[in-house]
């Protein structure tokens, strides 16, 4: 089951680093190539005529937010058991969070073409740490 678990976690941080190189690589050409910005602006436009969009960029920072101090809640309750490494986990999962929270609150589609994208893999990355960080949070007692 160890083994298993030490797959797991190096398998979502490639899939954390991943989704970051993604988001700055379509960042990238949706500035550069006129054919990604034309299909960028396209779903921006159907999204916001589907979808109420500010009401869930809010809602999901809000969520985040929220589960980061629910996990900071219980590190603190269990610090004196921490690893170092924990420390590191924990210092990750609240500067994901706080990029992704700062970049979808100040930013927004008229400065950004691809904020939408952007944002939600910000976002997906900020969950996965998130994840990551609460499990091993959770297990902690369970190791001493």
């Amino acid at each position: 089951m160890k083994k298993r678990g030490k797959i797991c976690y190096i398998l979502f941080a490639v899939l954390e680093v991943l989704i970051l190189a993604g988001s700055y690589i379509l960042d990238y050409f949706t500035r550069k190539k006129m054919g990604m910005a034309r299909y960028v602006s396209y779903k921006n436009h159907a999204w916001e005529e589907k979808y109420p969009i500010r009401n869930l960029t809010n809602t999901m920072v809000l969520l985040l937010l929220l589960l980061t101090v629910l996990v900071l809640f219980l590190f603190c309750i269990k610090r004196k058991k921490a690893t170092k490494f924990m420390f590191v986990r924990i210092s990750v999962m609240i500067v994901l969070t706080v990029i992704y929270a700062w970049f979808t609150i100040t930013s927004s589609r008229e400065i950004q073409r691809s904020y939408y994208f952007v944002s939600a893999l910000y976002g997906l990355a900020a969950g996965i740490q998130i994840i990551r960080t609460g499990t091993g949070v959770i297990r902690i007692e369970n190791k001493k």
